[in-house]
């Protein structure tokens, strides 16, 4: 069996889940909108030779995605050479711009679940 606290935490995080579900079904066009911009300027503090060329949202069939392309330099090292020669390539795709709303959601669910 479960503790009382137990319980209460649990009865907390799914009360805030539904809530927190509702406010980001509600604002996630805002919200996906604003996090654009900070994936594109963090990937490069991440990974030097990563520069996002394009990230957009786009109405796809009803569903928004989130494409983006990115220009990647690589080193590669070539036996002949003394040095390492820098090629470069552009992975671009899509995904569902609604998938980057379900860490905060979860995050902020617990959150507002800790027994304090």
């Amino acid at each position: 069996m479960l503790g009382k606290q137990t319980k209460k935490a649990v009865i907390k995080f799914i009360i805030a889940y539904i809530v927190l579900l509702i406010i980001f079904h509600l604002l996630s066009s805002l919200y996906v909108t604003a996090y654009l911009p900070l994936i594109s300027r963090a990937l490069p503090c991440f990974h030097r030779d990563y520069h996002v060329t394009e990230m957009k949202v786009v109405d796809r069939g009803g569903r928004q995605k989130i494409e983006f392309s990115i220009d990647i330099k690589d080193r590669v090292v070539v036996t002949n050479y003394p040095d390492a020669v820098k090629i470069s390539y552009t992975p671009s795709g899509n995904y569902p711009a609604r998938s980057i709303i379900n860490y905060p959601l979860i995050l902020f669910s617990l959150i507002a679940a800790w027994p304090f």
